[in-house]
């Protein structure tokens, strides 16, 4: 019994060390990230990505609480309880607590910084698409583009001069430089100027909030703040 089991160990041994080599195996997850950015349907995947946290977080799942980072405490907005007993949205509403230990600041904060790491990668990989006529590819950028300037804005009004990353994360940093507040500026204005000049696509024309001349007339309006402010 036991030389039979033996016997068939060494059957089995035998098969695998004849076959085992001969596998043409296909891993649909080799492929990197150059790669896969760098087709059409890869980069369009990579541009819609820059609406993923704008619409999650900022905008949506976060419960509006970015909302009330921005408004809160104006007269805009007003404390249903009257007892200011509702936690962080009273904290908010009555412009009470704005420091690191209320927790639903970060939620905005953290989503403004996911929309800027997918909109790097976005203008980062665009000279890299192969298969896209460059008018489309200027368009699809031209989006991405928009949206770092829209995520970079509320950055920089609501929390100052902070890390300024404008290229793709590749490895974990253990030290975040502040920018100044003009180098935010710059960045914005210099996306927006980029931006408009491709506006031309219905889609692009929605991202600018339906129309394009917002591309081209924003830059004017923050040279004015600017120097106003």
């Amino acid at each position: 019994m036991k030389k039979h089991k033996l016997l068939s160990i060494s059957a089995v041994i035998m098969m695998l060390s004849a076959y085992g080599c001969s596998l043409d195996e296909f891993n649909p997850s080799g492929i990197s990230t150059e790669q896969e950015w760098s087709t059409p349907a890869g980069y369009e995947k990579k541009v819609n990505d820059c609406y993923f946290d704008l619409v999650r977080i900022v905008y949506g799942q976060a419960e509006d609480t970015y909302l009330m980072v921005a408004e809160g405490g104006t007269d805009i907005w007003q404390d249903t309880n009257p007892d200011g007993t509702n936690g962080n949205w009273s904290k908010l509403l009555r412009y009470e607590d704005y420091g690191a230990s209320n927790g639903m600041l970060n939620e905005g904060y953290a989503g403004f910084y996911g929309i800027l790491s997918a909109c790097n990668a976005a203008v980062h990989y665009a000279d890299k698409v192969e298969g896209l006529s460059e008018t489309r590819i200027n368009e699809l950028v031209s989006e991405a583009r928009f949206i770092r300037a829209h995520a970079l804005y509320n950055i920089v009004e609501q929390w100052g001069g902070k890390y300024l990353p404008l290229e793709p994360m590749n490895s974990p940093i253990s030290v975040l430089p502040c920018s100044s507040v003009n180098d935010f500026y710059k960045v914005i204005l210099e996306d927006l100027e980029k931006s408009s000049y491709h506006t031309g696509s219905k889609r692009t024309r929605d991202t600018c909030s339906r129309l394009s001349f917002i591309c081209q007339s924003l830059p004017h309006f923050l040279h004015l703040y600017r120097r106003s402010g």
